[in-house]
Order: structure tokens, then sequence, then C-alpha cells
């Protein structure tokens, strides 16, 4: 799953397939869209006039408030499909762990997104969702769906929970639960909708970075083994401040303290010795493919039947225990730079989306 991602949040027809064409063109090989948003199609059709294969985009969708349980999620998977012109979807959420025109107080909420998450399992066992995960979940709608997983042989985990995530909201309680349960984090609202772009403290925070504040925000979520969002509809924007190449690019060795400069270079070389034993060990037990943990030869044999479009699908069991594993890489920003970051959300936390805390 791609670092870096465009969303598409109020983005629509030409609009959003010109931010699309500027992120692919840039580096960007994931697009995140929602039945909400009702720009599945125009995604669709930039996807389409691209020259990128669709195998190298990670397209995440959502499956929205109103189409909680069994009879609407299965219509509304059928739609996503249909909507994005493809035969499969990398990654399908459950948009709130609320359901559209129900009281956010109300047990139904808990019965209607369990039977989403079943129809979502159904289509994950079949490889058409090769993964699948919520968005907007609090620890209290995550836990009974990790205890369920760990009792039945057939239930899946969620992959992903995508959340709220700046510096003045960082989210920590639910980061750190989703690292604890080996769930990746995906953060939207990287930039506080813009409202941190003009910030005091960012913007002299990002003179002495050397960096843009989007660059310098975008840094910090990774920093914090976030996957990020960002969004803009404006292809210099997205292209100056969005691309991998500008977010992931290493910091000159003269920035920060010599004390940081050694302390970069260490963990540089233990995360490059980590990741080679790690290589190794993968090697010597034949875990070095797709699969997921017991498939068998016979198994293989069914789950690499070809798509539609002639390609070859990968098997689909359960997911490893581990399915969040962060790829190591160097300090992207200053340790001075991201505590003073970090202070922004402790002395004056603000939220600029949602709250699901209010959902049972």
């Amino acid at each position: 799953m791609p670092l870096i991602g465009l969303g598409t949040f109020l983005a629509k027809g030409d609009e959003v397939q010109t931010a699309i064409q500027a992120a692919l063109k840039c580096g960007i090989r994931h697009i995140d869209t929602a039945a909400v948003y009702k720009n599945e199609q125009d995604v669709a059709e930039a996807l389409r006039k691209s020259t990128i294969p669709r195998e190298e985009v990670f397209i995440t969708t959502k499956i929205s408030p109103k189409s909680q349980g069994r009879v609407r999620a299965a219509e509304a998977c059928r739609n996503l499909l249909r909507n994005l012109d493809t035969d499969y979807i990398d990654l399908v959420l459950i948009h709130w762990p609320g359901s559209a025109k129900l009281d956010s107080t109300s047990d139904q909420n808990v019965v209607l997104r369990q039977e989403t998450w079943e129809v979502l399992e159904e289509y994950y066992h079949k490889g058409v969702f090769r993964a699948i995960g919520v968005s907007n979940y609090e620890p209290c709608h995550l836990e009974p769906m990790m205890i369920r997983s760990k009792s039945s042989p057939k239930a899946i985990p969620p992959l992903v929970n995508q959340i709220e995530v700046h510096p003045r909201w960082p989210n920590r309680a639910v980061r750190e639960y989703n690292s604890h349960n080996g769930i990746v984090t995906v953060a939207y609202s990287s930039l506080a909708c813009g409202n941190l772009l003009n910030d005091p403290t960012v913007l002299e925070i990002a003179h002495r970075e050397g960096v843009a504040p989007a660059v310098l925000l975008l840094r910090w979520g990774l920093q914090k083994q976030c996957l990020i969002l960002p969004k803009s509809v404006n292809p210099s924007r997205i292209s100056t401040c969005f691309a991998p190449d500008r977010v992931m690019k290493e910091p000159a060795l003269g920035e920060g303290t010599e004390k940081e400069q050694t302390a970069r270079q260490d963990t540089e070389e233990e995360a490059a010795m980590e990741v080679e034993s790690r290589g190794q060990k993968e090697a010597e037990k034949g875990k070095g493919d797709v699969e997921g943990e017991g498939s068998t030869e016979e198994d293989e044999k069914e789950g690499r039947k070809k798509d539609g479009k002639g390609r070859k699908r990968p098997v689909y069991g359960r997911p490893k225990e581990k399915v969040c594993c962060w790829p190591a890489m160097p300090r992207l920003i200053s340790e001075a730079a991201e505590k003073a970051l970090d202070n922004l959300g402790e002395k004056e936390p603000e939220k600029f989306c949602w709250d699901p805390r209010i959902v049972v």
C-alpha cells in the first residue's frame, strides 16, 4: 500500500480528473474515493485516460453510512465495482461506525456495522476486495472486531483504520490502538483542512526545516507512522508539495544538530540490517509470496484463476497476524521540529472533521 495517496473529497468532474492526472504524473499511486463523494465514476474515467496500468494504481473506496446492513451493503459493493469500472478493488472501508438516519446512541448501529463487515469479508475471501478496513473507528468500535477475529477462523480483522490525524489532532489513543493490533493507520486531513498552512508555529518550523508548510505537515504524519492522503485539486500544489520524491526526500546531511545527524545515520544502518535479516528469514521459511498463512498447493491452484481481464489473482486466506510492517526510512524532520508540532495538539487540540466518539 503506497505511503502517499491523493484524497478526492468534494472534488468532481474535470476538476478531480485533472487532479488525479497530476498526481499520477508526479508518482502518486494511491487514489482515495468514497461512495458519498459521488466521484467514483470520475476517478474511473481519469484512470482510463491514464497510461498507468490499473494494477499499478491502488484504489481505496468506502461504503456509505446509508448502506449499512447486510442487504444494502451487498448492493453497495456491487455499485462500487460498477462505478469504478473494475473487477477488483484494492481497499474497501466502512466509512463511518454509525448508520445514516439512525440515532448515534442506538445499539442498532452495532448490529448494522457488523452485518456490513460480514459482507466485506465475503468479498475479501473471494479476492474481489484485496483488503478491507474501516474509517473513523474508535477503539470501542474496533475491539469487538478484534475479539471476533481471534475466535472465528473465517473472521477478518480490519487491516486499515482511516482517521483524522494532524498536529492539532494527533489522535494518539486511536493510533496506538491500531499499532498494537496490527492495523494500518491512514491519516486524512493531514493539513487540518488547510487550517495549519498559515499557522505561525508551522510557518516558523517550516522555514527552519527548509521546506514548504504542506511538506512539513505531511512529513510529520509519516514520522508518526501514518500513511497520508493529502487533498488538493491544484496540479501545481500536487506536484510541488505532494509528490513522493519531494515528501520522502531525505533531509540534507547538514540539517539538524550533530547528535541528530549521528542518530539518523545509526537508525538508517540498523534499519538496513533489520530489513536484510528479515528478508533472509523469509527466504529460508519460503514465505516470500502473497498467499495467506496455511494456504496449500491445492488452494493456490484454485485461488490463482485469472480474472475477467486476464490478470492472475493471488490467494486470499486469513491475514497474517502482523499486517502493519512499517518500512525502514530515515527521519524526515528533526526531533525538535516534531516536538514543536506535537505541542500544538497538546496545548490546543482542535478537530476539524466529524467526531466518531458520539457513535456507540
